[in-house]
């Protein structure tokens, strides 16, 4: 029995082997081919073709591409596509194109969270009579994380500051620290992107103080880290600060080959799914958890970033050492190139996001210039540029804003990583790269157009789209 069954075996190996040799095997099931889906654009199409284009996405840089827009966003862009019939063209022959600028820590001095109330008032004595001076402009300035939203006090040329540097999308940061917002660049009804979410920031020094808020919120006592005690009730008397009058930018002039700026409902609507970051209130008298206690359950969880402006090499390591029994915290720093390139063999890789100002820098006490960013490109630590760092030459240098970059470049950096920097990864960071940082299909239509390649030589900035509309034209 037992040599028949061996007998069996052996006939059946062979059969198998001679199948295999003529091809009798059976064929593997064929697989379901996958059907893409095309999206129909439902307004007209207009086709810009003959550019450089610099993607910040694979394949990078696109020679002569085509790039379909409709209904603000992204349809195709490759290189030498034919437009499709109907569509409008507009010749970019010779121009370099770059994706819209997200700024991942634009800070205005002008917003300043405030209790409300003033200082207390002045005495002096003048012939022996007691006077009392009011303080008036000398509101003291909140020790609990309020939103931006609650002290929003621009005036209506503020963005526009941005926008004719490149700058597209916004992260909104108040001076010390708080509760953030984004916004695109140029808003006509004052509108911002809320359902983008919040996000936490905070200014830290060697100071205690500073300190103690954020290790006392990563471990769990947020009301005690945001100005102590709890607060009873909502906010009284609703948002703080003088909100911004309704009307509408002038628009600028534009070329006859262009679409001027109107009043789109559209425009502002974005398929970010909404965030419940409501302020919590209750009845007179009820104690209730700090605002931005809903954030930092996040920030704790990993969920959220949190963005601290660290103003010297000191803090930075405090802040390390604040960060090390809270493993799922992410933070981004915002640091000074000198005390980053002192401490770049400390920073933590995995964790550690650096926003920094692009340009060469001296090391600390000496003379030797220093590409940071090249730096932490080898050393693999992700960072992002903030071109509104230093506000006076933010505002100096708007003719040719990504100078600065393209030295950096000259001098060893990676020309797609310097746009990385500017536009992909800060949105990753600030978790919006679903919409923006790149230029790609099914995402916004936020395009920068250079008379030739910024990154690599003097780029003129000539004109900038958002969501596809032409917003902003460098005459």
């Amino acid at each position: 029995m037992l040599r028949l069954q061996r007998m069996m075996s052996v006939i059946a190996v062979g059969m198998l082997t001679v199948a295999t040799a003529v091809g009798w095997t059976q064929e593997p099931a064929a697989e379901t081919p996958k059907v893409e889906t095309k999206v129909v654009p439902k307004g007209p199409v207009t086709a810009y073709v003959g550019a450089d284009v610099r993607t910040a996405a694979a394949p990078g840089s696109i020679k002569n591409a085509t790039i379909l827009v409709a209904d603000g966003m992204i349809l195709q862009i490759e290189a030498g596509l034919q437009p499709p019939d109907g569509a409008r063209v507009v010749d970019w022959t010779g121009k370099t194109v770059l994706p819209g600028i997200v700024d991942p820590y634009y800070v205005d001095t002008s917003l300043r969270p405030s209790r409300g109330d003033s200082a207390p008032p002045r005495q002096i004595v003048v012939g022996g009579r007691t006077i009392e001076i009011p303080q008036t402009g000398a509101a003291v300035e909140s020790t609990e994380l309020l939103r931006i939203a609650d002290v929003w006090n621009v005036e209506p040329d503020s963005s526009q500051v941005a926008l004719r540097s490149g700058i597209t999308t916004l992260h909104w940061v108040t001076s010390g620290h708080g509760m953030s917002i984004f916004s695109a660049s140029q808003f006509e009804r004052r509108d911002w992107h809320s359902n983008w979410g919040e996000l936490l920031f905070t200014a830290a020094n060697n100071n205690a103080e500073s300190l103690e808020l954020i290790r006392r919120a990563l471990a769990g006592q947020p009301a005690a880290a945001a100005g102590g005690a709890e607060r009873p009730g909502g906010p009284p008397g609703g948002p703080r600060g003088r909100r911004p009058r309704d009307s509408s930018i002038e628009s600028l002039p534009i070329g006859a080959d262009e679409q001027a700026v109107g009043m789109d409902d559209d425009l502002f609507q974005d398929p970010a799914p909404a965030t419940d970051n409501a302020r919590p209130s209750g009845p007179p008298g009820e104690t209730v958890t700090s605002v931005a206690e809903p954030l930092w359950v996040k920030v704790r969880a990993g969920e959220l970033p949190l963005l601290i402006n660290a103003s010297n090499a000191a803090t930075i390591l405090h802040v390390l050492k604040i960060l090390e029994p809270h493993e799922k915290v992410r933070v981004a720093l915002v640091a000074n190139a000198p005390d980053v390139y002192q401490l770049r063999k400390d920073l933590p890789s995995g964790r550690l996001n650096l926003i920094i100002r692009p340009r060469l820098d001296k090391v600390a006490n000496s003379a030797a210039r220093v590409n940071i960013a090249k730096e932490l490109s080898r050393l693999s630590i992700p960072f992002c540029f903030s071109l509104s760092t230093n506000q006076a030459d933010f505002q100096q240098s708007q003719d040719t804003p990504l100078f600065p970059v393209a030295s950096l470049v000259r001098t060893g950096l990676d020309a797609d990583r310097a746009v990385d920097a500017l536009t992909l990864q800060p949105a990753k960071l600030l978790g919006i790269d679903k919409w923006v940082g790149s230029l790609e299909a099914n995402k916004h239509a936020d395009m920068l157009i250079f008379d030739q390649d910024p990154i690599v030589g003097v780029g003129r900035l000539e004109k900038v789209y958002l969501k596809g509309k032409l917003v902003y034209e460098n005459r």
